[in-house]
């Protein structure tokens, strides 16, 4: 009985294996989590339905339903973030070093367009060609 069970398992993993990956893969547009998904499926069919010796009608359709959960599951685990702190994450600087390093090089700039010839200093870009700046004021 238990190598028939085996059997059994084996054929559906070849048989399924492949399109519960895609089926997964294109609801979750993540290649790892798609294959840790399909692998728990089939663990999952193995412990309830072939080591507990439950009788399943369609094999297929048992699959699908416990990938199925297995991914909402998934998405249900990812919550949405607020917006509010979305605004909050962009607002604080994220990697001093790199900020600290901006300014300097922004300042350095700053400094070295002040000592070209005043004609050289006026940028125009194509938004307010006659925008005062700090170079021509």
């Amino acid at each position: 009985m238990k190598k028939r069970q085996e059997k059994e398992f084996w054929r559906a993993y070849g048989a399924y294996a492949d399109a519960l990956f895609r089926h997964c893969y294109f609801r979750m547009y993540d290649r790892e989590l798609a294959k840790d998904l399909v692998q728990e499926t089939f663990s999952r069919a193995w412990a309830s339905y072939f080591v507990e010796g439950k009788e399943v009608l369609n094999l297929r359709a048992l699959l699908y339903r416990i990938l199925n959960n297995l991914i909402v599951d998934e998405v249900r685990r990812k919550k949405p973030v607020p917006i509010d702190t979305l605004e909050e994450d962009i607002s604080q600087p994220t990697n001093l070093p790199e900020l600290i390093g901006n300014t300097l090089a922004g300042e350095k700039v700053m400094r070295l367009l002040d000592k070209l010839d005043g004609k050289y200093q006026e940028a125009e870009s194509g938004e307010n060609p006659r925008r005062e700046t700090r170079w021509n004021a």
